[in-house]
């Protein structure tokens, strides 16, 4: 009876690391996935914003300084484009690296600390 009672818990005990597991993976994954898709929502929505604004500009100043103007203007959103677009994906990655290696190293210790439990249990039952 009493080792039945171990066996259930070791196996009880196995299940809920193994979902600690899983759920560690499905939380990466999920970060992934959210900030991949913030970062498709705003390059496009900077991008139709971009080319409203260059349209405006076009129509509205068509007749003054057209050949001057406009491609200065271009050339300035081309490279507040590029410019935001690599402040985006640094700040990308390293929050994705934060927050994986932070959730990462705290299930190690929630592990690790559930398997000295279950050696202090399995000394126990040995003495």
């Amino acid at each position: 009876m009493l080792t039945m009672s171990y066996s259930t818990l070791l196996l009880s005990l196995s299940s809920l690391l193994s979902l600690l597991s899983l759920s560690l993976y499905i939380y990466i994954y999920m970060y992934i996935i959210i900030f991949i898709s913030i970062f498709i929502f705003i390059s496009i929505f900077m991008f139709i914003f971009i080319l409203i604004f260059i349209f405006i500009f076009i129509f509205v100043f068509m007749f003054i300084f057209i050949f001057i103007f406009i491609f200065i203007f271009i050339f300035i959103f081309i490279f507040i484009f590029i410019f935001i677009f690599i402040f985006m994906f640094i700040f990308m990655f390293i929050f994705i690296f934060i927050s994986i290696f932070t959730f990462t190293f705290v299930y190690l210790f929630v592990y690790l600390f559930i398997c000295l439990i279950l050696l202090i249990y399995l000394f126990n039952l040995l003495n």
